[in-house]
Formats: C-alpha cells, structure tokens, sequence
C-alpha cells in the first residue's frame, strides 16, 4: 500500500463490524453460500440455472424451462403436465373469484369458477371409436377389425365413402363379412364406437353441482343415481328403478302423484284448491284405503257421499258379489239372474250352505238352513217355519 493505514486494515482477515446480504451474515471470514434470503429484489431479469426459472422484468412474464416467455406464466417447452390444486368439494376456497381453476376429487372431474363452481368439459376420459381399412379386390368379403364391436348397430361402413346399409354385412367376433365382395379398387372404411368403461364416478353437473346424473359413485357400484337441489331422489341398478325422495307425477300439469315413504303408497290428486288430497293408500301391510290413509282392512273405503260403491257391469246376468274362503265358495249378493238365474230384475242372496241374520253384535234371529227351513229364536228349524217365542 502507498499510504498510511489505521487500524489492522493491512493484516485483518475479517470484517470489524459483520454486515447481511440478502439476510445472510457476511464478515470476510468465508465465501457466502445464499441457501435463504429473506427478502430480495432484483433490478433486472432472473435466470436461475440457465432458464429452469426464467424471469422477463420487461414484459412480466415467467417462463419454466423457457427463457422467452410469451404469456404470463409460460410452460410450453415442457411435455409432461401441470399438477393443479386438487380437493374435495368442502376443500373450495372460501372466497373465489373467476378465473380459478382445480381439481375434484368429490365429483372426480376439473372444474373452474365464474360466478358460480361448475365442470369443465372435457374433464373426464374417453375412448375415440376405431378404424379399419381395405381396398377391394372384388373377391375378399372379409375385414378384420381392430375392435370387436357389440353388433352391427355398433359400426358405420363406407365404400368409397357411400354409407352400407346394416343389412350388406355381418360381424362376428372382429371380422366383418359383406354379403358382396366390394368393387375392385374400391376404398372401405369401417368405424367401430367403442365402450367407455369406467371405475371412479362420472357425473353430469349443474354449476354447483347439486343437481346431477352419477353413474358409478364408488368403484364398480353399478348404480346410476339422479340428484336435484342436493337430495338424491332415484336410483336405478339391478332390480329396477328405486324413488329414493320425492315423488312421481303422472301428467305435464302436476296435478296427479304417487309418493311413497317406505310404509305406504300415496296415490294424491289436486282438488282445485290450491292442495293435494290423498285418494288411495296402499300400506305395507297389503291394507288399500280409499278416501283413507290408514286403512284397517284389506280394502277400507271412506266417503261423505252416500254412495260409497257402485257395482255396474254390461254382463247380461249383471253384477255378482263372490264370497270366498280359502278356494271355497261360500255365497253370493247381486242380480238374481246371476246369482241364481232366478232374473235380472231381481236381486238375490245365496248361500252355499245356511243363511244366518243376527243383530246387536253376535245374537242370531232368523235362520234359513239347506233345506229351506225358516227358524226364528231356533239354530234347526224342523219345519218351514219354526218360531221359538211369543208370536204377537
């Protein structure tokens, strides 16, 4: 050195006082390794490991393995993908804003927000339908397909792009078979639709998805299950179609339904009135109620009206009641023409074996036995009329 020198500046080989560069403690006794910065700001463009992450201060752009960045956040040199935020629907963000876009792991699919959460199209897999080629020779009547489809409904064949009536061939198996050996020369095309299958839940959603058609909501379930206003309402699988919440309505205008609830059947129709009324009941135990819906018997019929039931038939005997028991037939009430082919302008009363009158609960008062004998206070009438009691 050339000049004067305080202190120990000619021998120091440390600073006096340490100083921080981008937070890290620096006093001259080794090289600076800056694994953590706690704040940093860069003047210029950022290049770390020659364009791993690449910076662009004069456009805003940020590029990964892209030192020219052409948008604002500029992937396009790399070929594997993108890993977006994934989670469960309860997982959202509390305030979105539009733009936003994730992953999920709910309703297995893509979606993004607007105003509103909604499915992004094309989220889910699909399988694009096959195609097989020949040119004819005019003698080969057979393609082999590269897909076996389920049956000729399944493909749409072409020769020299004219469209083959399912009838001009056959399948079996993957080999197609004309019923004529196409044209020498003759370009043929065979499309084959193939089947998507599937092991996680394919859904069509509304946009907040509470209203949705589901197919396979666990693995292999075989179940397709209709949602609306987030309540599943119907579920279809092997034994049919099951009303799981609502009801059914016979006609455009809602005025006629069927509801269950797991212990009746509610046949309910609108009265003018601004209600429902429930006209027929059918309860688990078999009991049907009309004009009730706790219904004691097998059938129970209530009504104000006086009349309570019709019995009308274009029979030329007219109407007949049957009483059964156990495959026995036990008597009749109706039109004495069929009853007893005694007329149809009369009715009648037969019973197969004696016909008993009580009143006041069990209390018997008159009795017609087999044989036509009238008894009054006596269970065996010996003659045709049989009085047990004061005659007045």
């Amino acid at each position: 050195l050339n000049q004067d020198t305080t202190g120990n500046a000619a021998t120091a080989t440390a600073l006096e006082t340490a100083r921080t560069i981008g937070g890290v403690s620096f006093d001259g006794t080794a090289n600076i390794v800056p694994t953590t910065f706690n704040a940093a700001t860069f003047s210029g463009d950022l290049n770390v490991d020659s364009g791993v992450l690449f910076a662009d201060v004069s456009t805003n752009r940020v590029g990964i393995n892209q030192t020219t960045p052409d948008v604002s956040l500029d992937l396009g040199a790399n070929t594997d993908a993108i890993h977006v935020p994934v989670g469960t629907t309860a997982q959202r963000p509390a305030s979105p804003a539009a733009g936003y876009f994730r992953y999920n792991t709910t309703t297995g699919g893509f979606e993004g927000y607007t105003d509103a959460w909604g499915a992004i199209a094309g989220s889910g897999g699909g399988t694009a339908p096959s195609l097989d080629t020949m040119t004819g020779d005019g003698s080969d009547t057979t393609l082999t397909l590269s897909t076996a489809p389920v049956n000729e409904n399944a493909t749409f064949v072409t020769i020299d792009g004219v469209l083959q009536h399912k009838d001009t061939y056959s399948i079996s198996g993957n080999t197609l078979t004309f019923s004529e050996a196409p044209p020498s020369g003759s370009k043929v095309e065979s499309i084959t639709l193939t089947t998507t299958t599937s092991t996680t839940a394919n859904i069509l959603s509304d946009a907040d998805a509470d209203t949705k058609v589901q197919v396979e909501e666990s693995s292999d379930e075989d179940k397709i299950r209709f949602d609306t206003g987030g309540t599943e309402r119907a579920v279809i699988d092997s034994s049919g179609l099951k009303i799981t919440s609502g009801y059914i309505s016979l006609n455009n205008s809602d005025d006629s339904r069927i509801a269950g609830d797991g212990d009746s059947i509610d046949f309910n129709l609108w009265d003018n009135s601004s209600a429902y009324q429930t006209r027929m009941t059918i309860l688990d135990t078999g009991n049907v109620g009309i004009g009730t819906s706790s219904p004691s018997a097998t059938l129970d019929v209530s009504s104000a009206s006086q009349n309570v039931l019709d019995l009308e038939t274009t029979n030329s005997d007219g109407p007949l009641l049957t009483f059964i028991n156990n495959g026995t037939v036990r008597g009749y009430i109706g039109n004495a023409e069929g009853a007893m082919g005694l007329g149809t302008t009369n009715m009648a009363i037969r019973a197969q074996g004696e016909l008993i009158i009580g009143t006041n609960g069990n209390n018997e008062r008159m009795r017609i036995d087999s044989s036509g004998n009238v008894g009054i206070g006596t269970t065996s009438p010996a003659e045709k009329l049989e009085v047990n009691g004061v005659i007045n």
